[in-house]
């Protein structure tokens, strides 16, 4: 009987023993199963395979990885000039982003990076009212009088890009043409509140086209 509760015993610890390795090997697999997309994506980076690296994005579940991975894959695109490629990753792949409002008082770091990105490379490519979708608001409502100042930075940038082709004439249509947004969100504001009367100073539309058309003439 002393024998064979010996050898019980070490029969029961074997099967232990067993199954514990067998337990680390399963969580071992599902550890390299949850790494794999993004191990995968980057492999697919390195060999330059943007479209083979894209299929596997869509695969990270982790937000932290998927951001890290997805700025990485929106950088390669604009920098091989697939401006729409690098636009679908971050609405269509990474749709939870933070939107223009969120992104400046929400933290946003990938948002901000990303969408300094996509708005710089829309203005080079002349695409200036699609690249107002990238510019961060300062209240969430896009019409509010509060965004007049980023509202002008925008319109500004425009301007700046116009000019830079020689196109000063097409620069002060445009103007002609923006400041509609000053007179009917600033101009028409009737709060007596200071900020109100503050903004309203520095935004309305006759300081704004001044200060753009004097933006005109500096350009020659």
């Amino acid at each position: 009987m002393g024998h064979n509760s010996i050898n019980m015993k070490i029969l029961f610890a074997d099967f232990i023993s067993r199954k514990f390795v067998v337990g680390l090997l399963f969580l071992g697999g599902l550890s390299a199963c949850g790494s794999s997309s993004t191990d995968k994506f980057r492999e697919a980076m390195n060999a330059g395979s943007l479209s083979e690296a894209q299929d596997y994005l869509v695969k990270i579940n982790d937000k932290t990885d998927c951001k890290q991975c997805a700025l990485q894959l929106i950088k390669a695109y604009l920098e091989a000039g697939a401006t729409d490629k690098a636009v679908h990753v971050y609405e269509n792949i990474t749709p939870w982003h933070r939107n223009r409002y969120d992104m400046k008082h929400s933290g946003g770091k990938y948002e901000r990076e990303v969408c300094k990105l996509l708005r710089e490379c829309l203005m080079e490519n002349g695409e200036y009212e699609k690249a107002l979708d990238y510019y961060p608001l300062d209240y969430e409502n896009e019409n509010y009088i509060g965004n007049a100042k980023s509202r002008y930075v925008y319109v500004s940038d425009v301007v700046a890009a116009i000019c830079a082709e020689g196109k000063q004439d097409e620069a002060r249509r445009l103007v002609e043409y923006e400041l509609r947004w000053f007179v009917k969100n600033v101009d028409q504001e009737i709060s007596t509140f200071q900020n109100y009367i503050d903004t309203k100073r520095e935004f309305n539309s006759i300081v704004v086209r001044e200060r753009l058309l004097e933006q005109i003439d500096n350009s020659y």
